[in-house]
């Protein structure tokens, strides 16, 4: 299912890369699971390199003090980062930062975080008439999704396996924007879902993924309050991912995985 879905198969026909970073996140979870740190952290920066909204995923080792992982990560994110300054030259690091710096959200129905909604609903924008304008309901938007993240990681803290796939999917919540194709990147943690014996939430998740990509243009233009709220159709699938991760964590503690030991010099 996951191979047919509308994420999976959009991603191939548009030459997206989100199943490489499902597979880095996986090599990360994987790693971590067999105690090698350094190599979780590695696999973990390289994703951060490549698409830096996930950056709210370095607190999946912070929190559990997994400091060889964090650095790694970090370092691995930085030395990836340089080879593209290198070979693309500094200008087009210049122009990147220029350009995210400058995004917000528009209100395009595609976007499926909090803030995108809030843009849609809440502001003037080229797609939706707005049910109401209010100024602040952006800012509150971002406040709201970095309490996610702060909540998810207090929440998912003694359960790093599946903490791991809620954390990412909180991470999609926060940024200006997030497509439906990222919801690729939760399919490992739907397999995760079904290897703990939880069938019913995992079959949920995988029919929501089969979902064509433009099936909320079924509500498009809106005639009603109910058809406007519905333009967030995606932004609620990503929502009952990110809650069915979060149900699905153990609550007592994990034991943590064996550390790779070191050399003593003996």
């Amino acid at each position: 299912m996951l191979f047919f879905s509308s994420p999976f198969i959009t991603e191939l026909m548009l030459g997206q890369i989100y199943s490489l970073l499902a597979l880095g996140l996986v090599a990360a979870w994987v790693a971590d699971r067999r105690g090698k740190s350094t190599v979780s952290g590695v696999a973990l920066g390289l994703v951060l390199a490549v698409k830096p909204q996930f950056a709210p995923v370095l607190l999946w080792p912070l929190v559990r003090r997994r400091w060889r992982s964090f650095v790694a990560a970090l370092a691995s994110g930085a030395a990836a980062t340089l080879v593209g300054v290198v070979v693309a030259g500094p200008g087009t690091l210049i122009d990147w930062l220029t350009y995210a710096s400058s995004r917000q959200p528009n209100g395009w129905v595609d976007i499926n975080t909090i803030p995108g909604a809030a843009a849609r609903l809440f502001r003037d924008n080229d797609w939706v008439e707005p049910l109401a304008r209010l100024p602040w309901a952006v800012p509150l938007a971002f406040e709201i999704a970095v309490g996610i993240i702060i909540l998810t990681v207090w929440w998912v803290r003694h359960d790093p396996e599946i903490g791991l796939w809620a954390l990412v999917a909180a991470s999609l919540l926060a940024p200006p924007v997030s497509w439906h194709n990222y919801l690729v990147v939760l399919g490992p943690g739907i397999l995760l879902l079904l290897a703990r014996g939880r069938t019913l939430p995992a079959l949920l998740l995988l029919a929501l993924q089969v979902i064509p990509p433009y099936g909320v243009l079924l509500f498009y233009p809106p005639g009603s309050t109910v058809g406007a709220l519905m333009l967030n159709l995606y932004l609620y699938i990503l929502l009952v991912h990110w809650l069915v991760f979060m149900l699905a964590t153990n609550k007592k503690a994990v034991p943590a995985a064996p550390s790779a030991p070191m050399s003593t010099g003996l």
